[in-house]
């Protein structure tokens, strides 16, 4: 609402300031809005937001939601859930709350494919974990280019739901916690996340980044990256200096899978200092 927005323009004039959220910037003033990008929840994969902020970058200026929701770590009757009953439980308590988003888990994560309650519901908070992961290191990427911030859907939750939270209603921390708070660290080392399924006689190809939040140059710093594939370990490294407030791209893989089949794990390392960071990505590549 412009109007709330002068208001709070004049009231204190240091603060910034929008006037809508959960819209795409447009004009007359493109940087006057908020987003909404649920990539990897209300459609596409979650690493589809790299490409999207590399063709739309100020659709990346401050993203207001993101992420999926997940089923948390409790006992099932809280949620109104007969295990007996899998998969076909009754799902009325949870359908009675229109935060919880039933249809748009239940299209993603089809119980019909899990084995049990419990199953379905931890492939829900590994996926919450990965979007969240994924998504905050393509957008810290983009530091002021022109990402200013993001803002997560809801810290906690009040009372037993399904919701996009990273603890539950007892506080306890699902794994997207700690993928938020590692992806969020002062120091990242990070790459283009790798396909699911790369096809055999691909080409792997990803970039490294270095992103560094501190007030203090970095300085000197070393990345290694080891590629694990078909049982052969090949690596690479760089050098440079890293400075203050920064995100630096620091080189790129580019590798063959030739014969290859099975999986892939591509490991990076950062050393500066007394400062270290990893991460860790992986994929899988199949046969013709």
């Amino acid at each position: 609402d412009r109007s709330i927005r002068r208001a709070l323009r004049r009231t204190d004039s240091s603060r910034p300031v929008i006037a809508h959220t959960g819209v795409l910037p447009s004009p007359p003033v493109v940087e006057d809005a908020a987003t909404h990008l649920r990539f990897g929840w209300y459609g596409g994969r979650a690493d589809d937001l790299t490409e999207f902020l590399r063709r739309s970058p100020r659709a990346g200026g401050f993203v207001a939601a993101f992420g999926a929701h997940s089923v948390p770590d409790i006992d099932p009757e809280l949620l109104g859930l007969d295990p007996t009953r899998w998969p076909r439980p009754d799902w009325s308590r949870l359908t009675g709350d229109p935060d919880s988003e039933l249809e748009v888990l239940l299209g993603l994560f089809p119980p019909d494919e899990y084995p049990d309650l419990a199953t379905w519901a931890d492939a829900t908070r590994s996926h919450q974990a990965e979007v969240l992961r994924i998504q905050i290191e393509a957008m810290r990427r983009r530091k002021y280019q022109p990402c200013g911030g993001f803002a997560l859907d809801r810290l906690l939750d009040a009372e037993p739901c399904i919701s996009g939270s990273l603890l539950d209603h007892d506080r306890q921390p699902k794994p997207a916690h700690a993928a938020v708070t590692t992806a969020c660290a002062t120091t990242i080392v990070v790459a283009d996340p790798l396909p699911r399924r790369l096809r055999q006689g691909a080409t792997l190809l990803t970039d490294v980044a270095v992103v560094h939040d501190g007030r203090e140059d970095l300085g000197l710093t070393r990345i290694d990256a080891h590629l694990d594939i078909a049982g052969e370990t090949l690596t690479w490294a760089w050098k440079g200096d890293v400075g203050a407030d920064s995100s630096v791209h620091v080189g790129r893989i580019e590798w063959p899978t030739g014969n290859a089949q099975g999986g892939i794990e591509l490991a990076l390392v950062l050393s500066a200092g007394g400062v270290t960071a990893a991460n860790r990505y992986a994929s899988t590549v199949a046969g013709v």
